[in-house]
């Protein structure tokens, strides 16, 4: 196995996930989000759950940034409450209450 080699663990009791996978440099790397940015602002709360995992915490604040550029869009009913948010996140650190639902002010 090459050294950067990427190894993805699957449980075959989680039928319904799928994974994408794409190699893209870093600078253009939030750009491969327009596709679920637009589905969003398209389908709103009908469309499909998406997870996308991050390395770090200062990524996850990216992403969470890049996503926001919904306005709008990123709540349901365009009540921007955190009830009505479409985007949560979720980190192995947080306090288990809240991993129940975590969603991003």
């Amino acid at each position: 196995m090459q050294l950067d080699t990427l190894t993805m663990y699957v449980s075959p009791y989680h039928t319904n996930l799928r994974f994408s996978v794409k190699k893209v440099i870093k600078d253009v790397q939030l750009n491969e989000l327009r596709c679920l940015i637009d589905t969003l602002k398209e389908k709103g709360k009908d469309a499909q759950e998406t997870m996308i995992f991050c390395n770090t915490m200062n990524e996850i604040a990216s992403v969470a940034n890049h996503l926001f550029k919904l306005g709008v869009h990123a709540y349901d009913h365009k009540n921007k409450s955190p009830e009505n948010c479409l985007l949560s996140n979720y980190r192995s650190n947080m306090w288990q209450t809240r991993k129940t639902i975590s969603q991003l002010p």
